[in-house]
């Protein structure tokens, strides 16, 4: 792929990114009634569109005659030529080069933080005695979780976090042998909560779109916002099991004030902890204050989410499909006349310059030794 190429596909991600984006967010608007893991489910299948743009030039390509041409949509990039383009566009050269190096830096905290958390499990205790084991299946089973978890006692850590996309643990804080069952309960049930709703993975499905584009504003406020509708959705994952709402409030109030206490612990990039723990000082107080009245205000509506949430999900993947397939109709190319070839008949003798030519005298011409002194 040569330098245009690339700036093809980079205008063209940022085009259709900014088109989706402003699709999800209106989406997320009609939708702010529902439920948070409706609304979690929407923010995902957005992510997801996200990422698949810069793969969709290899789709066919729908042209509309009403749409403005704001980008040329890049379908040539499969028969782009593979040869430099020379030093002709230094500017080119250098947005590119930023661009792949944003992707790179960001690639690579992942991997980092992938590194660090298997650090983390070296030096946790792992918590496998009757007692725990017990609590786990319990909370498993309430969830209606049949993966394997593991405990973990992690020193310096002062929030539960839920870590690990191929092998999920539960890290807690050193002091929570000290906490009561019930408090114990509530914690991993929303920890594994968040394993049971697979949010690791949307975790790092969202930070995939952010190293994407990383450039792009409003990539990163849908990753925010993805981040907290997810505490959220978890939040009512334990409330569906039956947890008073406002035994699990007070829980929460009494985790946040421990935590304000407390200096800021490691930060695991894989993992999706309380809320409280991955926010700033500035936005904690308001965050704390809207989980406590979605938890009050929570109100099961199981039946009607499913149906709904798989006909949001058509919908979702065919305007994501639809931004990354329609383009505006190209102008066509004046044809180019060719001229008829002229045959000898068509010529007339008196047009030919010179005297005419005998035909014995032309068949010896074409039949005679064009090398005699050989």
């Amino acid at each position: 792929m040569n330098l245009q190429a690339c700036l093809t596909l980079l205008g063209d991600m940022t085009v259709r990114g900014t088109v989706l984006g402003f699709v999800i967010g209106v989406g997320l608007l009609l939708c702010r009634k529902r439920s948070a893991a409706f609304r979690c489910g929407w923010l995902t299948i957005g992510m997801l569109g996200l990422i698949a743009l810069p793969f969709a030039w290899c789709l066919p390509r729908v042209e509309v005659a009403f749409l403005p041409t704001l980008g040329q949509a890049a379908p040539e990039l499969a028969s782009a030529s593979l040869e430099a383009t020379g030093p002709a566009f230094p500017f080119g050269t250098a947005i590119i080069a930023i661009w792949f190096a944003g992707i790179v830096v960001l690639a690579a905290t992942q991997s980092i933080g992938m590194w660090q958390l298997q650090r983390w499990r070296d030096r946790s205790e792992r918590l496998q005695s009757g007692y725990w084991n017990g609590l786990v299946e319990d909370v498993s089973h309430a969830l209606g979780y049949r993966g394997q978890v593991h405990l973990y006692a992690c020193p310096g850590m002062h929030s539960p976090a839920a870590a690990g996309i191929f092998r999920p643990c539960v890290f807690l804080p050193e002091e929570a042998s000290q906490w009561d069952l019930d408090r114990l309960r509530v914690v991993l049930l929303h920890e594994i909560g968040h394993l049971k709703r697979r949010d690791l993975w949307t975790q790092w499905l969202s930070q995939t779109a952010c190293a994407l584009y990383w450039f792009h504003p409003m990539v990163w406020m849908l990753h925010r916002r993805l981040h907290q509708t997810r505490e959220f959705a978890c939040d009512h994952t334990v409330l569906s099991t039956g947890t008073e709402p406002s035994h699990y409030a007070q829980h929460l109030l009494a985790l946040a004030r421990n935590l304000s206490q407390r200096p800021a612990g490691p930060r695991l990039a894989m993992a999706n902890g309380l809320f409280l723990a991955m926010a700033a000082d500035t936005t904690r107080q308001c965050a704390l204050e809207r989980r406590v009245r979605a938890i009050l205000s929570f109100q099961s509506s199981a039946r009607w989410s499913a149906v709904l949430m798989a006909l949001w999900s058509v919908v979702g993947l065919s305007t994501a499909l639809a931004t990354a397939t329609v383009t505006p109709v190209r102008e066509a190319a004046a044809p180019i006349a060719i001229p008829s070839p002229i045959r000898h008949e068509q010529i007339a003798p008196e047009a030919m310059d010179g005297p005419a030519i005998p035909p014995a005298e032309i068949h010896w011409r074409l039949t005679a030794d064009p090398f005699p002194g050989n």
